[in-house]
């Protein structure tokens, strides 16, 4: 019987970790999001064809925060049974957080600032880090690899999309 009300106690403590790391990260997507798709500040940049439209921006920044706050999720509470995994963890930890406030902050540099190659350069850097990353998180947990890919696939769109508008400008 203790056994039991131990167990639905760490499922219960576990659900909430969740909600809070992911929702958390979720968070700050959102209002990364709404206030780095503030497309109105770019029109007087000649943008290429394949600019998806304003909507886009405001939905796919949360998504990719979402995302990676279940990898960030993963990452904490999977199995710390290995002696050499605590190294990996660290080092995944650690570039999932410094590769989320590089995501958070080129928003406000592309459209505040208008610093165009910085946003670039920190851009290029949270890719390199998601890139090694998912390198590193198929060591601890195949899940958090998994949930890395897709903002990587929109990291490297993002990164097409700045050289096209650099190239047009």
């Amino acid at each position: 019987m203790a056994y039991a009300a131990a167990g639905k106690a760490k499922s219960n403590m576990s659900a909430l970790n969740y909600v809070l790391i992911v929702g958390g990260v979720l968070l700050l997507g959102v209002v990364s999001g709404f206030f780095g798709g503030a497309y109105g500040r770019m029109d007087n940049l000649v943008r290429p064809m394949f600019t998806p439209p304003h909507a886009v921006f405001y939905v796919l920044q949360p998504l990719c925060c979402f995302l990676l706050g279940n990898a960030l999720f993963f990452l904490l509470t999977a199995d710390r049974c290995a002696a050499h995994t605590a190294a990996y963890r660290i080092a995944a930890v650690s570039a999932l957080l410094a590769a989320l406030a590089l995501l958070i902050a080129v928003p406000y540099l592309l459209t505040y600032l208008k610093a165009y190659s910085a946003g670039f350069i920190l851009l290029s850097a949270a890719a390199a880090l998601l890139a090694g990353l998912t390198v590193i998180a198929f060591k601890i947990n195949k899940a958090a690899a998994l949930f890395v890919l897709p903002a990587l696939a929109w990291l490297a769109f993002c990164l097409a999309f700045l050289i096209a508008i650099a190239m047009y400008n």
